[in-house]
């Protein structure tokens, strides 16, 4: 997820939901705002928290992460900070793509 001066509530809220479900997920957030405001917030929600301390982009911040993930995870979520879903989401789209490998 990546931030840049987000609301803090869209963000509590959009945490709690990638962490809502039975699927164990790894979240990183990256702050491209120019203060890191929030990283006690995400931090306490157990997401690690990374501050670019100036806005390197959307696309930039995310490739970020997918460098350092790349032998530690199958697939890296795309999220909006905005964004927040029920429990059996990220289950259902884990469970799709293992069944899908050629997606």
């Amino acid at each position: 997820m990546v931030l840049y001066n987000s609301d803090p509530a869209e963000v509590r809220e959009a945490i709690q939901s990638c962490q809502s479900g039975t699927l164990r997920v790894h979240l990183t957030v990256i702050d491209n705002s120019p203060s890191a405001k929030l990283r006690t917030l995400v931090s306490d929600l157990g997401a690690t928290y990374l501050s670019t301390a100036k806005n390197i982009g959307f696309g930039a911040a995310h490739n970020l992460v997918l460098r350092q993930s790349l032998n530690k995870s199958a697939y890296h979520l795309v999220l909006n900070p905005d964004v927040h879903f029920g429990a059996d989401v990220l289950p259902t789209l884990y469970a799709f793509m293992q069944a899908n490998p050629e997606i």
